[in-house]
């Protein structure tokens, strides 16, 4: 997971350097418990910058810088929803929530766990080759979805050339694993409840005025 960005110029980019490399000397060390001691760290550090961006008043200079930068990669759909987006609304404020609730009201009647007549002895299997197409057709600059990985750390799993270490050459079959096994229903359910949840998100249709709901 991408650290939080670095502040104070050329020594905040230095530290960065140097903490990235020292992450990938204890992932060839197999340091995992260190890692993941970290990626929590980063997970704390990256909710608290969230919560303080969207607490920031509105910024029509930073919008547009951002937007530009966009247009720069040829995402001209992206930088006209980042300009023409008129934020979150507050999920704490009971208005909000009674709408969000009124919109997704709870399921009426229960999935079946199993779907009567499926042939289990059909299997999907993906493949390493699949996951690679997969990878590499990935855009950048996405918001990650039900998981924390952003595309940007998932299309380098699939270079053009092959891996020199162990470890990272046997990454994409692990993730094809995954997949496969996802698709066949061999997780355990706690995993498909987690995996598969939707986070509801109270975007604001229109700009906020005084004395006004939000909507």
């Amino acid at each position: 997971r991408k650290q939080p960005a670095a502040r104070g110029g050329r020594q905040g980019r230095l530290a960065s350097a140097r903490l990235l490399a020292s992450r990938f000397d204890r992932w060839g060390r197999e340091d995992f418990g260190s890692l993941i001691a970290d990626w929590s760290g980063d997970c704390a550090a990256e909710a608290q910058q969230r919560s303080s961006r969207r607490s920031r008043p509105a910024n029509p200079e930073r919008d547009i810088k951002a937007a530009v930068a966009l247009l720069a990669k040829g995402k001209f759909s992206d930088a006209a929803k980042l300009l023409q987006s008129h934020g979150l609304a507050d999920i704490a404020d009971p208005a909000v929530l009674q709408q969000m609730l009124a919109k997704h009201p709870p399921r009426r009647s229960p999935v079946p766990a199993v779907i009567p007549g499926l042939d289990t002895t059909n299997r999907l299997v993906v493949g390493v080759t699949e996951m690679e197409e997969a990878y590499r057709g990935l855009k950048t600059d996405k918001a990650q979805g039900a998981s924390p990985w952003r595309y940007e750390y998932l299309i380098p799993l699939a270079p053009t050339e092959p891996f020199v270490g162990d470890a990272a050459r046997h990454v994409l079959g692990s993730h094809a694993w995954l997949a496969s096994s996802f698709a066949n229903g061999d997780l355990p359910p706690w995993f498909y409840f987690v995996f598969c949840a939707a986070r509801c998100v109270p975007l604001r249709k229109c700009a906020v005025q005084a004395g006004v709901a939000e909507s």
